[in-house]
């Protein structure tokens, strides 16, 4: 076998040519980028929620589930909840408020209802306020006597 030593030189395009052979190879590509997350998106399930119809004594709890659907990191910034003055829900147990979910990560919150002799149609929506923007939940129950 025989050996030769080959000038390789780099043209003015890049490509290196190698000497006395007439060959041009192009460089190779650069690598490419890193592959941009998808922004955060927080969502609650279920998304609406109808309670049905209650006694006066009776009392009710329900679980939401709250996931970052997204691929960035979003804050849950706060929780709260409105409804009609007759109606008596509250927040109960909350993993949410502070929390950083990341993609596919979850928090729950859990509204309570409690019992009441004031019948009729009651109305309320849970507010979950993120760094990925606002989301709500319409809530709704018949109280009836």
């Amino acid at each position: 076998m025989l050996f030769a030593t080959v000038d390789v030189q780099p043209d003015f395009l890049g490509y290196v040519v190698l000497e006395g052979q007439g060959v041009a190879v192009p460089p190779p590509p650069p690598p490419p980028p890193p592959p941009i997350p998808a922004p955060p998106n927080v969502l609650v399930s279920p998304e609406s929620k109808d309670f049905g119809t209650l006694t006066e004594s009776a009392g009710y709890i329900y679980q939401f589930t709250v996931t970052n659907a997204g691929g960035s990191a979003a804050t849950i910034t706060s929780v709260s909840l409105s409804q009609d003055p007759t109606a008596v829900m509250s927040i109960g147990a909350n993993t949410c408020t502070g929390q950083v979910l990341a993609g596919g990560q979850t928090c729950t919150v859990t509204i309570a209802i409690a019992a009441n002799p004031s019948p009729g149609r009651q109305n309320g929506q849970l507010s979950i306020a993120t760094s990925a923007g606002n989301v709500t939940v319409p809530l709704t129950y018949l109280r009836v006597m």
